[in-house]
């Protein structure tokens, strides 16, 4: 396999070769070996190294005639040059062909490729005319590879000479087609005289052919698939392009034939092709977005005028012109291909790969003309190559999708067949779910009539089923809940969802009532028939529990606030007993001075009597304060205090039980005025309370250095009352502390209701309460409230 291959690329290898065998010749000379010609009939093309004359001479035929001074130019030239003036209008080439002896018993024959009138002579003998060399008017031939190759009599080891006498009337549409002037000959050897056809020909009628008829096909076929399977438009978008590659194919295969035979029809072929051209690119362009599925709404309405419009513009403007528009159209084929690529579109490396070939098989074809590759033999195939990579690729790509959707759909009927067996299974389970529930079920027609209850309705109602299966659902509603449930009704009937559940009474069997909470959902049959689905809950012990806990949280809060009794009782215990104590000690002094006969000094007499007085007023102002925090009727709701009052209150009914319980007390009074709007025994009862959770904080600690601060002051336009002990800290729920009944003192008697009471007042005037560990140990209680204005 190796070697067949190498073998395969001998002729490229002397096709390479030869340019370089060229200039070490003499000038204007071109070898010929069988060493140019190992296979079959591949041709070799010849259009270098020519020697050039401006003008029309006969005479240059002869070999005899004396070149020397001739200078060395390309039989193939621009349009530019003949205006400009580089390129006579009539002009002679000669060649000259060393035949090596290896040539010996092999013909040769030669191919003309031109554009313009010429005329070939072989040492002299003319052997080739097509046109009318230096006619100016529309008779000149445009051909391409003539159709039959010429035999050329030469002679193993000897020179002979090629002359050619060529011109070309320099119409605007030669330059509109884009193709060099001028002449190529193609040497091509042969083993017969027999000859007559050139093989690169026949394959490239084949392969076009091929092109052709590969295209048309693919476009019928995906032009059927999208017929039965509108929802996947690319197939639609790929017939077209499928169809323009179609067309060009056939214009390409009618222009080699009928292009040779004037310039008019090789113009009017040229325009065709490229307008084909273009098509085949905006195709491929619509192809492509309509893979990446970022097309605007009215890109399928603008696109057949951009379609019409590129066609025109590349039959009429110059070939620069359009190869630009192409390029262009080329450009964004490949940013959406890319785009594609970066989205990873499934099995988009089909296209990618299809399109690399294509790219390559292009740069082969513009590089053969422009001298970067010399393959002359096959130059006209990598067109054909391109065509039938990218249709393939883009056939291919589709073809995925549709054998994937093919499997999506097989996919999908199967697990449809699954749906419909669970389905069956599923109304089996419903139906037992149904006939079990724990809940109340019934369906209700749009009259009112119940039509099914399972038997934990019947159960709920006391009835039997022929006492209620039939009947209007609403006779069993309490009468004063009628109203609401017949607008309920209408509004479900009338299609509205209602999400929350109703709460009434219906009347059992046994004449007592029962409260049921009830979601209704209607649902429309096929038929228009509407049923209400009700779902139906006996809460009635759960409303009587609900009345329990509410009245058990009524006496929860009367215990607490005893409690907080309790502790002011212990508090004024105190007070009472120490003024008092002082009033009986005074009074026994007085007694025994009295005894004594001492009582006419007077300044003893009067302080004593001062204490008996300030202390009868101290217990007089503890039992007012007592009274007043009991009895509340008639006291404003709020006005403006200074908070340090209520809080030293406060702590007045609380300092003996922080002293009992061996706790430091450290005041910070805020020096600054603190009035606020609140109740002054409310917020004494918030001193209260804080103080007494602190103390209990310090009752679970065994540390020798127990303290308590209170700190008032100003702050940001409010007054901030800290309590702050370093106690056990707050629990790990801290976050509700202030929830009423959570308590962490349940063992010890505590109702969860003291920070609950501190929060509650604390909201009621406006204001905000936190709590957060310390950093030393311990809590900090922190109570803001706005300042009162004014």
């Amino acid at each position: 396999m190796r070697l067949v291959m190498n073998m395969r690329l001998i002729p490229v290898f002397l096709a390479l070769l030869l340019p370089v065998v060229s200039a070490t010749a003499e000038p204007g000379t071109l070898p010929l070996t069988s060493t140019l010609f190992p296979h079959g009939v591949h041709p070799y093309a010849v259009y270098d190294a020519w020697r050039y004359h401006p003008g029309d001479d006969p005479a240059c035929a002869a070999p005899e005639w004396d070149d020397s001074a001739w200078e060395f130019r390309s039989t193939r030239y621009q349009i530019a040059d003949a205006r400009q003036g580089r390129q006579a209008p009539v002009c002679w080439y000669r060649l000259r062909l060393a035949v090596d002896s290896s040539l010996a018993g092999r013909a040769v024959f030669l191919i003309v490729d031109q554009q313009g009138a010429l005329e070939l002579y072989l040492d002299g003998r003319l052997i080739y005319s097509l046109g009318t060399v230096g006619s100016v008017d529309r008779e000149h031939i445009y051909l391409r590879e003539s159709s039959e190759p010429v035999r050329l009599d030469l002679e193993p080891g000897r020179t002979h000479l090629l002359a050619a006498r060529f011109s070309n009337h320099q119409s605007r549409r030669t330059e509109a087609m884009g193709y060099p002037l001028g002449f190529r000959v193609d040497l091509m050897p042969g083993q017969t005289h027999t000859l007559t056809t050139p093989i690169g020909k026949d394959l490239m009628a084949v392969g076009w052919s091929l092109v052709a008829g590969l295209s048309l096909a693919l476009a019928v076929l995906h032009l059927v698939i999208y017929w039965y399977y509108r929802a996947e438009k690319g197939n639609l978008y790929f017939a077209a392009f499928a169809s323009s590659i179609t067309f060009l194919a056939v214009a390409i295969l009618f222009g080699r034939i009928l292009g040779t035979q004037d310039l008019d029809t090789a113009w009017w072929f040229s325009g065709v092709i490229r307008a084909l051209l273009m098509a085949t690119v905006l195709l491929g362009m619509h192809f492509m977005h309509s893979i990446r599925g970022f097309r605007h709404p009215r890109h399928d309405r603008i696109f057949p005028l951009v379609l019409a419009a590129g066609m025109l513009t590349a039959a009429f403007a110059p070939q620069n012109v359009v190869y630009l528009l192409m390029a262009v159209v080329t450009v964004e084929i490949v940013r959406t291909l890319w785009l594609a690529i970066r989205g990873r579109v499934e099995r988009i490396w089909i296209i990618g790969l299809g399109f690399s070939f294509m790219i390559a098989a292009v740069l082969v074809h513009v590089g053969i003309p422009l001298g970067w590759i010399t393959l002359h033999t096959w130059q006209h195939y990598p067109p054909i190559l391109a065509q039938l990579a990218i249709t393939l690729s883009m056939s291919a790509y589709l073809g995925g999708r549709f054998a994937n959707t093919n499997r999506q759909l097989a996919v999908k009927i199967a697990e449809a067949q699954a749906s419909r067996e669970a389905l069956a299974e599923s109304e089996l389970r419903y139906r037992s779910m149904f006939e079990n529930a724990l809940a109340g079920v019934g369906i209700v027609d749009d009259s009112g009539s119940l039509v099914f209850a399972n038997e934990r309705y019947l159960e709920m109602t006391g009835y039997p089923p022929g006492e209620v299966v039939g009947q209007d659902v609403r006779k069993r509603i309490a009468p004063e809940y009628l109203d609401e449930v017949n607008r309920r009704f209408s509004r479900i009937l009338q299609g509205e969802v209602l999400k929350d559940a109703h709460e009434f009474d219906i009347i059992h069997a046994d004449g007592g009532r029962r409260t049921v909470q009830v979601c209704a959902n209607a649902y429309r049959t096929d038929a228009g028939a509407v049923y209400t689905i009700i779902h139906i809950m006996d809460v009635t012990e759960n409303r009587e529990a609900d009345r329990k806990r509410r009245e058990a949280q009524q006496l929860a809060e009367r215990t607490a606030r005893l409690a907080s009794m309790g502790v002011m009782a212990g508090g004024i215990t105190h007070e009472i007993n120490q003024p008092l104590n002082a009033i009986m000690l005074h009074a026994e002094t007085l007694q025994f001075m009295a005894k004594a006969g001492k009582l006419d000094q007077t300044a003893p007499v009067l302080e004593a009597l001062d204490h008996i007085v300030l202390g009868a007023e101290r217990i007089s102002e503890i039992i007012r304060h007592m009274r007043s925090f009991w009895v509340t009727p008639g006291r404003p709701e709020s006005a403006v205090v200074e908070l340090n009052d209520p809080v030293r209150h406060g702590l007045e009914l609380t300092e003996q039980k922080i002293r009992s319980h061996a706790i430091r007390l450290e005041l910070e009074w805020s020096a600054d005025p603190l009035p606020v709007r609140a109740d002054s025994l409310q917020l004494e009862q918030i001193a209260i309370n804080l103080i007494t959770n602190a103390v209990s904080a310090l009752d679970k600690v065994k540390r020798p250095d127990k303290q308590v601060t209170i700190r008032t002051r100003r702050e940001a336009g409010q007054a901030v009352l800290e309590v702050e002990d370093n106690g056990v800290g707050l629990p790990p729920e801290g976050e509700r502390i202030f929830d009423p009944f959570f308590s962490t003192d349940k063992e010890q008697g505590g109702t969860g209701l003291g920070l609950a009471v501190v929060k509650m007042f604390v909201d009621k005037f406006k204001g905000a309460v936190k709590a957060h560990n310390n950093a030393a140990g311990g809590a900090v209680f922190t109570v803001r409230l706005p300042l009162a204005e004014g």
